[in-house]
């Protein structure tokens, strides 16, 4: 094989742009993608977060909007609002007018840059030649676990956990590291401004190897800690403006959002065996004390996978029919070297295996039976409590192992046509990721609150008020979700909002002080749910008489006669 040409440098973004380009309409670049302008499930709330930043004025802290929370306000990582990007559309917006869908063109960009990113990481691995950078750039957009995170649109970003990759093995081939460590550093605190999960494999990789690389004596102990003491004040320093550490107290469910130890070998969701998950999951399972629930399909027939507690498809990593093989062949292939690579590439293999422990959590799952339980986990790290996610380098570095220890030996024929051939096999076995993939992204839904009718509306108030809260019981989660975003996007505040992190709220003692509840004359408050008269009948009288009924609740308004006068009416 060749060495690296032009042609070769340009493929992955080739391939990146062509997969974009038939996948993401071009609606989603000038904000006009049915998922954009009425959301759906968690674009719900990412949609509403961007919206509300964008037309909110600038306030200190900078990664903070008031409008929603009013009027303390949050902070954008908490609704997964992706704080980098949107900080940059909000600049580009204030200086010019211009209104820039963030998430649109973060879906776009993150198709465009996977490919980018896992041929960077093959040439860490000393591949340069055309075919397995273009095998690598196909393999890269048919991983199972990263096809199936459409939907948690900022934790899609799988490119910087690549690039990330890519900075640590450079790291460990280089006789001087410190270059690359300094990139995979400032990597790191970039995966800040996108999601902290991101942030913390990232940090993983970087705190594993700089102790390794001082242990192989390959970097002098004091540039080290040097190195960590720096990184911590700028990562505890960044964290502190973004908000991290305004969360009110951990959310439950670390036990349950963990990996099944089978996860990354059973065929789930395949493509070329679609029936094997629904044979191995049907029914309910009781194993000893442990009582296994039935399994949750989130997504309809995309849903089967080994699951015993309900949440383990947060670690769901089916290597897949095509990387499986070509992992085997790239063991036997270079079995020669393969202990001069670990002798020299272990902190690496250790961090990503760490954190694959991580990701099986507390109760190791094998199939449908608890095999071992473990007891010293930190208790700070119960936090990430999706550890399942945790496995992501691990199958990361395996599928550009795979690729680049069979592409190192491409100059043979037949392995060359073996490279190709299970790179076809793998894109097979991911088809019925690429058809949810494009359903997803062209979806459509009815509005329970039509945006036509509603944002006049609210644009005609001061402020929304929404009872009950989202944090308290009886509210309708995706109703009221639609009109906070419509209240954004008309740059309006409300008092609610879903946050990625438990808020303390007194829902008792906020219902029982509906009788003193006495709105601004210009709020718009919403009461929504199954209790709305019981609410009504406990409100002030003159509340009560500015309450008209709508879908799922009540409207109250003080500008009712005012509004009908210019044209707006409630449906």
């Amino acid at each position: 094989m060749a060495t690296e040409s032009g042609v070769a440098r340009w493929l992955p973004w080739i391939v990146g742009l062509a997969f974009a380009l038939v996948f993401v309409p071009l609606g989603y670049l000038d904000g006009t993608a049915p998922l954009l302008v009425r959301p759906q499930a968690d674009f719900l709330q990412h949609q509403a977060g961007v919206l509300a930043y964008l037309h909110d004025g600038w306030h200190w802290p900078p990664f903070h909007t008031r409008l929603l929370m009013a009027p303390d306000g949050t902070a954008l990582i908490f609704v997964d609002a992706l704080p980098g990007p949107s900080f940059l559309a909000k600049l580009v917006l204030t200086l010019t007018g211009l209104e820039i869908p963030v998430l649109g063109w973060w879906i776009f960009a993150l198709y465009l840059l996977q490919p980018v990113a896992m041929a960077r990481l093959l040439r860490a691995l000393g591949v340069t030649a055309w075919l397995p950078l273009l095998a690598g750039s196909l393999v890269s957009l048919a991983c199972s676990w990263f096809l199936w995170r459409f939907g948690h649109t900022a934790l899609n970003g799988h490119f910087l956990l690549l690039f990330g990759l890519a900075y640590a093995v450079e790291a460990g081939r280089a006789a001087d590291p410190s270059r690359w460590l300094l990139r995979l550093g400032l990597l790191t605190l970039a995966c800040l401004f996108v999601h902290a999960y991101l942030f913390a494999m990232s940090a993983g990789l970087l705190v594993v190897l700089l102790a390794g690389l001082v242990l192989q004596r390959r970097l002098a102990w004091w540039r080290g800690l040097a190195a960590l003491g720096a990184w911590l004040a700028l990562a505890g320093g960044s964290m502190a403006l973004l908000g991290y550490f305004e969360f009110s107290e951990p959310l439950w469910g670390y036990q349950r959002y963990s990996m099944n130890l089978l996860s990354p070998f059973v065929p789930q969701m395949s493509g070329l065996w679609p029936d094997f998950g629904r044979m191995l999951l049907s029914g309910e399972r009781r194993m000893g004390d442990w009582e296994v629930i039935k399994q949750l399909r989130p997504y309809g027939p995309l849903g089967d996978v080994i699951d015993a507690t309900g949440g383990q498809y947060e670690g769901y990593a089916w290597l897949g029919f095509g990387l499986w093989p070509l992992l085997l062949l790239a063991l036997l292939l270079n079995r020669r070297v393969l202990p001069r690579l670990l002798a020299r590439h272990w902190p690496l293999l250790l961090a990503c295996l760490g954190m694959a422990f991580f990701a099986l959590g507390p109760v190791v799952w094998l199939a449908y039976g608890p095999w071992f339980k473990v007891d010293f986990v930190p208790e700070a790290l119960t936090a990430f409590r999706s550890c399942g996610r945790f496995v992501w380098p691990l199958v990361y570095l395996a599928a550009a192992l795979a690729v680049a220890g069979v592409g190192r030996h491409a100059d043979r024929r037949w392995v060359a046509a073996a490279l190709a051939l299970l790179t076809l096999v793998q894109v097979a076995d991911m088809r019925l990721w690429y058809d949810r993939l494009w359903r997803a992204l062209r979806a459509d839904r009815d509005e329970a609150f039509p945006a036509a009718v509603w944002e006049p509306l609210i644009a005609a108030h001061g402020a929304v008020l929404i009872e009950p809260p989202m944090q308290c019981p009886g509210n309708p989660f995706n109703p009221t979700l639609q009109l906070i975003v419509e209240a954004a996007r008309v740059g309006r505040s409300t008092d609610s909002m879903y946050l990625a992190r438990k808020q303390v709220h007194p829902c008792i003692p906020h219902a029982l002080a509906l009788p003193s509840l006495h709105p601004a004359p210009d709020a718009l408050l919403l009461v929504l749910g199954p209790w709305t008269e019981f609410q009504r009948a406990r409100m002030p009288a003159e509340v009560q008489a500015t309450c008209r009924a709508i879908p799922l609740g009540l409207a109250c308004s003080a500008l009712w006669d005012r509004l009908a006068a210019e044209g707006l009416t409630l449906p």
